[in-house]
């Protein structure tokens, strides 16, 4: 076996195994035509932003396998815990069969009466 097939091992069997660092998600891209697709990703906070009036947002990067979603693309939300998280771009590509994507979590207040 080969290193880089070790590695593609590993990815797939501990890192992204819920028992260890991963946690379940769905993923919902409009431009794929990808609905509800159950994965496992993970997650890693990377700021967590102070409220304004506004609303407030939080950083993450998701780490997917790309054996799950061959094509990410901005825009699209991965939902962990009821929390949505929207694309906004792809940090690395997929040589080791996974994906880093920047992500940022929409909180912003309904307007009044919605």
């Amino acid at each position: 076996m080969t290193l880089r097939a070790m590695i593609q091992a590993d990815v797939a069997n501990v890192f992204l195994n819920v028992n260890d660092f991963a946690v379940g998600a769905v993923y919902n891209s409009t431009a794929s035509g990808i609905i509800n697709r159950a994965i496992r990703v993970i997650l890693d906070f990377n700021a967590k932003l102070s409220p304004t009036e506004f609303g407030s947002a939080d950083t993450a990067t998701i780490y997917v396998r790309a054996a799950d979603i061959p094509n990410p693309v901005i825009y699209d939300v991965i939902t962990i815990a009821t929390v949505p998280y929207i694309v906004q771009t792809r940090i690395n590509g997929d040589a080791d069969g996974i994906w880093a994507l920047s992500c940022i979590t929409d909180k912003r207040q309904s307007p009044q009466g919605a």
